[in-house]
């Protein structure tokens, strides 16, 4: 009763329930049946990236939110492959955390504009990471600001940890194997230029992650149509 009740919302359901993403062999035309179709995890996920491009506004003199949340995305889709690949027991829950990764970032944008424009002069004009930007200027880095607001927000323990150790899985104290692979994706979709979070280098690999998942780099390959089809998909729903 409340996803009928946003307008948006519904649409993006329905988008998503009738795309090839699922293959359903029947239309879907009612929000009951898809929500009963596909599910409450991915229910989840649809509206939480639907809300999160609902409330940003793309434009920006200096940070590209589009290609920012593209890049968002592509991490949440990668991260999705990843747990299917390794025979998680939750790939939704992959989709989510890959999506929330640099949740910190749009957080430092939309709340303190100006200090944020201040952390991407200093990434642009000495090409450092932009962790190390953040704590020159707002004395902690997008990663811990993530993981203060999901908490506020009462996002559960296992996608707070992710979100504050992607970029160091070892750190991970709850599901290094989930937060292993959402550093993976995110080092995955720098490469494959999808999107841009602003970094103007390519985060390093962590050989733990590469560890915990059993995956290296070498099986990139044999992932990439499976990438190409999934964010085709997921990019014509959500920003069409």
């Amino acid at each position: 009763n409340i996803l009928k009740r946003d307008p948006a919302i519904a649409l993006t359901i329905l988008r998503f329930s009738n795309s090839p993403l699922f293959g359903f062999s029947n239309k879907v035309t009612t929000v009951e049946e898809a929500s009963s179709t596909l599910g409450y995890n991915e229910i989840r996920n649809i509206v939480t990236s639907a809300k999160v491009f609902e409330d940003t506004d793309f434009e920006s003199d200096l940070f590209n939110r589009k290609a920012f949340w593209k890049h968002m995305v592509g991490c949440a889709c990668i991260c999705r492959i990843i747990g299917k690949h390794i025979r998680a027991k939750s790939i939704d829950e992959y989709y989510v955390a890959g999506l929330l990764h640099d949740i910190g970032k749009l957080i430092l944008d939309q709340l303190f504009p100006d200090h944020f424009r201040n952390v991407i002069r200093i990434v642009n004009k000495q090409s450092v990471f932009y962790r190390k930007a953040e704590r020159v200027v707002f004395g902690q880095p997008h990663m811990e600001i993530g993981e203060y607001f999901l908490n506020h927000w009462n996002i559960p323990e296992v996608l707070k940890d992710a979100v504050r150790n992607h970029h160091s899985p070892i750190d991970s104290k709850i599901d290094p194997i989930l937060t292993s692979a959402v550093h993976f994706a995110d080092i995955i979709a720098h490469l494959l230029q999808i999107g841009d979070s602003g970094e103007k280098s390519v985060p390093k690999l962590d050989g733990f992650a590469e560890q915990k998942l059993g995956i290296s780099l070498s099986n990139l390959e044999t992932l990439l149509p499976e990438i190409d089809e999934d964010l085709k998909q997921s990019y014509e729903i959500l920003f069409r």
